[in-house]
């Protein structure tokens, strides 16, 4: 049976902090995906400011341990449908909601006020209503983080999401007491078509620059060296990035490109592994499956360039991590990086789609060692200053601290 206890460190009259997110306590502080590592990341900053913090995830057992200040809780998941996608994830994620609430009717006398903190759509809005109508004495408060929404990149959603998911992130948005944009381009993009939330701030993709720093290794780099790491799917254009190699070789025939990623669109992995072949890339272009952050770090650490090159306007929770790791960056040039990204300061920036200035963008670090310990250095001081939990702590602790005032 699991218990929750206030934590006897946390000021008094806090309200409970629920924060929600599928994986996050697999391996925290460094889930592979983004959201997790944000959402971990958030947990850990409202701990250390005196808020009684829980994170709570799904799984086939139940447990709770404690790490950061945090209590780390596994709900066993009753209801699951497995090795199906599109419109089913939807089902899963209600399913998931459905044990939370089941969680939440049991130890209604330990959250009478949750701070619930969702990193989704539709499904999270709605359970809110539900704990209300269905849970008597439980008044939550809905926090939303929004991160690249659908909304701006319609060319890339397939017809369901498009009539779904959509209109799902918009209801979420609006439902919100709170809403987390992760930069002032998707909080201008709403405005345009969309009314504004009642609350929000902008809050970029944190890193936790003690975790991503690149000397705790003692990596030899490897020769000409390019890495990116990122899932196999259109949105991280790695056609784009093939093409580009297959003009950088024909000047710097030592060139290597490492791809680190899973196929999440098994389609677009084909053709991608096509065009290596085509192109006659297969020497200098190796494909590498997941790994754990850890591991990837230590392969990020023998590279001595970085690409973060997605077609969509999203602010990648890579682009603070190679920063941070203090290694010379090639980045899309989107809106979302506005203010954090300084073309030729602390990295290369290259529009998207476009194999030839990418190619050149590679070219002018590979010829110029010293640009690259520049861009490195500058890159790590960036994130230190624009990017690390502790540049976000007063104001998410602020924001947070509202909600005891609204009890």
């Amino acid at each position: 049976m699991l218990t929750y206890t206030a934590n006897k460190e946390c000021r008094p009259n806090k309200r409970p902090i629920l924060i929600v997110h599928p994986g996050i306590n697999v391996f925290p502080p460094s889930g592979y995906g983004g959201g997790e590592r944000f959402a971990y990341g958030l947990a850990k900053l409202l701990a250390k400011n005196g808020f009684n913090v829980m994170t709570l995830d799904f799984g086939v057992q139940e447990s709770i341990t404690i790490r950061d200040g945090i209590r780390l809780v596994r709900l066993r998941r009753r209801f699951y449908m497995r090795n199906l996608k599109g419109l089913v994830s939807y089902m899963n994620a209600i399913f998931s909601m459905c044990n939370l609430l089941l969680y939440l009717s049991k130890k209604r006398s330990s959250f009478e006020n949750p701070v619930l903190y969702f990193h989704g759509g539709l499904e999270y809005a709605i359970v809110r209503r539900c704990i209300k109508l269905l849970i008597p004495g439980i008044n939550p408060a809905y926090v939303f983080r929004l991160q690249s929404p659908r909304w701006m990149n319609p060319n890339l959603l397939k017809f369901w999401e498009k009539i779904l998911a959509i209109p799902t992130e918009l209801f979420a948005v609006t439902s919100a007491d709170l809403v987390l944009f992760e930069s002032e381009a998707v909080r201008s993009s709403l405005r345009k078509f969309w009314k504004e939330p009642k609350n929000s701030i902008v809050i970029p993709n944190a890193v936790d620059t003690e975790f991503f720093d690149r000397e705790k290794y003692k990596s030899k780099m490897v020769s000409s060296g390019i890495l990116y790491a990122a899932m196999i799917k259109p949105q991280k254009d790695q056609l784009t990035v093939v093409r580009a190699m297959a003009k950088v070789i024909r000047e710097r025939p030592d060139a290597k490109l490492m791809l680190v990623g899973d196929a999440q669109d098994q389609h677009y992995y084909k053709e991608v592994r096509r065009e290596v072949v085509s192109l006659g890339l297969s020497g200098c272009v190796d494909f590498v499956p997941s790994t754990s952050i850890e591991n990837l770090n230590r392969i990020r650490s023998k590279f001595p360039i970085h690409l973060v090159y997605s077609s969509y306007t999203g602010f990648d929770v890579a682009v603070g991590e190679t920063m941070a790791f203090g290694v010379a960056c090639i980045f899309s040039r989107i809106p979302t990086l506005d203010g954090i990204a300084k073309d030729g300061i602390n990295c290369l920036l290259v529009e998207p789609k476009n194999d030839e200035a990418l190619a050149q963008a590679i070219l002018k670090l590979l010829n110029n060692g010293n640009l690259i310990e520049v861009l490195g250095k500058n890159a790590r001081k960036s994130a230190m200053e624009l990017l690390s939990w502790d540049a976000f702590s007063e104001i998410l602790v602020n924001e947070f601290s509202q909600f005891d005032r609204k009890t």
